[in-house]
This record gives C-alpha cells, sequence and structure tokens, in this order.
C-alpha cells in the first residue's frame, strides 16, 4: 500500500507543497482544491489542472484522489446546489488533475453544520435524498470515466456500515465507489465495540472501496491533539478526538488487515497531522502495515 496525505496539511503554494510532501516520504496524495497560489473555479483551464498534476507526478508522487468535500444534501437549498455544480465540475475536470477519485462526504443535514448529528438525519427522508442526489453524481462520473467516492462519518446520514450497505445497494452504478475509515464510524456510543464496528465492515459496498483514510481515536483529553475539525460541539460526540495514527487508542494494524483481506491495496491517506508530527505518523502507519 502506498502511503499518503491531503495536499492542505502541507499548506503552501503548489510546487513548494508538492516539494515538501515528496521530501517527507509520501508515495501520494490526496489533492486539495485551493492552494496559496491556485484555486479549481469554472474558469480553470485544463492545461492549469495539468500544470498541478504535473508539480506532484514530476516529483514521483502520484495523485491518489481529489478532495472534492461539499455537502450534496446540504440544508439549504441553494447550497446544495452549489456543491453539487462544483463536484460535477470535479469529475469533469477528475482526469486533469491527475485521478478519476472525487471524495465527498455524505452530507447532514443539519441547518448549519455540514457534519454535525440531526434528528433529520436518522429518516428515511434524508437517506431517500442522498441516495438521489449520489446517483445524479454516479452518472456524471461515469460519463467521465470517473468515480464519486463517498465518505461515511458519525455526524452525517451515513453513519453505520448497514446504511453504506443501503447506499450501495441502490445505486449500482460503475461511478459510485466508497472510501474506508475505520474511525469515522466510532463516538462515544461505539467506542468500546470498536472491533465490531470493524467486522462489520462487510457487503457490497466493502468491494467498492476506491480510496482508504487512516487516523486514530481517543478519548477527549487523554492527548492533547486536533480532535475531528468537524466538531464544534464536543458534547455531541461523547468528547471524543481524532489524532494522527499512533496517537490514538485504534489497533491500526487491525483495520490494515480487515482492508487487505476484503481485497483493498489502495493507498492509505494518512490525516489529522502537523507537518512536525509527519515522521511518526508514517512511522505508525508502516508500523501497522508490517504487522498484517
Amino acid at each position: 500500500m502506498l502511503i499518503g496525505i491531503f495536499t492542505f496539511y502541507i499548506p503552501y503554494a503548489v510546487d513548494a507543497a508538492a516539494e515538501r510532501i515528496a521530501k517527507l516520504g509520501f508515495d501520494c496524495v490526496q489533492l486539495n482544491m485551493a492552494a496559496p497560489d491556485w484555486e479549481l473555479t469554472a474558469t480553470t483551464t485544463a492545461a492549469e489542472c495539468r500544470r498541478v498534476r504535473e508539480a506532484f507526478t514530476s516529483r514521483g508522487l502520484s495523485i491518489a484522489a481529489l478532495a472534492g468535500y461539499r455537502n450534496p444534501i446540504a440544508f439549504d437549498a441553494a447550497k446544495q446546489r452549489e456543491n453539487l455544480d462544483y463536484l460535477k465540475l470535479m469529475l469533469e475536470r477528475a482526469h486533469d488533475l491527475g485521478s478519476p477519485l472525487v471524495c465527498t462526504e455524505a452530507g447532514s443535514r443539519h441547518p448549519v453544520d455540514d457534519w454535525a448529528p440531526t434528528l433529520e438525519n436518522e429518516t428515511p427522508e434524508a437517506m431517500a435524498l442522498l441516495i438521489d442526489r449520489v446517483g445524479a453524481l454516479a452518472e456524471v462520473a461515469r460519463r467521465n470515466g470517473a468515480v464519486i467516492v463517498i465518505e461515511p462519518a458519525v455526524g452525517t446520514v451515513l453513519d453505520t456500515p448497514a446504511k453504506l450497505e443501503t447506499l450501495s445497494k441502490a445505486v449500482s452504478s460503475s461511478g459510485l465507489g466508497f472510501l474506508a475509515d475505520w474511525a469515522n464510524l466510532l463516538d462515544a456510543s461505539n467506542f468500546d465495540r470498536a472491533n465490531e464496528v470493524l467486522a462489520s465492515m462487510t457487503g457490497s459496498w466493502t468491494k467498492r472501496i476506491a480510496l482508504a483514510h487512516l487516523k486514530d481515536v481517543c478519548r477527549l483529553g487523554s492527548v492533547p491533539r486536533e480532535r475531528h475539525h468537524h466538531v464544534a460541539d464536543a458534547a455531541l460526540y461523547g468528547n471524543m478526538e481524532y489524532p494522527a495514527p499512533g496517537r490514538g487508542d485504534l489497533e491500526l494494524s487491525r483495520y490494515v488487515r480487515h482492508l487487505k483481506a476484503l481485497g483493498y491495496r489502495g493507498p492509505m491517506i494518512i490525516e489529522h497531522v502537523a507537518e512536525e508530527d509527519v515522521p511518526e505518523a508514517i512511522e505508525a502507519t508502516r508500523r501497522a502495515m508490517s504487522r498484517t
């Protein structure tokens, strides 16, 4: 498995970021759509996209996927349309940017927070809306030889493996893929059963895993590290935090073994890491991989 990082964790201009990421020892990146010297917009040319791509590939870094995180079921209708239009733009430019995979969140119906839980997320109507929006995006992806990759997480409509299976069965298009992230499916309600949650990551959706993320989980305060970026109110998540790999309580090698058993051999993108902590995070990731 290749090891990669989101480009926004190394927040420099494109060429400087690519140079630094390569020197840090990564194999690939998940490319964010903005940097100090560029941003993907409707007027961005194919040549500009290729220039960004080549800044990384010329340094031996493959583009594992694109980071297109926009809430496809946003509560505000105008914002939802804007988000869907942007994701369609990304799917149309994906190959110029270096990867067919466009990753996005499952989304929440919370009025002001794209990642926060709300009772509406639990309704059949929210799931039906997600199926409709993802189905439309998957068709755009298919026409462009791309894949819309949906990332589940607590706080969103897709917060359990069972709901991932529901979406997978409802949208059969080859333009849909899924992102694996064990930590995203854990909060205070199931943290003590983390291994059971991992074991439940089975079904048709796991045959469509296009990318995997790696971070850790622990109870808030046990290490002074970043919580999940979307946690505005820690009480909503039972005072959990999601630090860099190796700084929490998950048995990361168990996760890697599970992915391999499912047939996944793609990149592992590490998350929630400061630049100065990258060597430690890479070592923890390699250690997890070596124990499988």
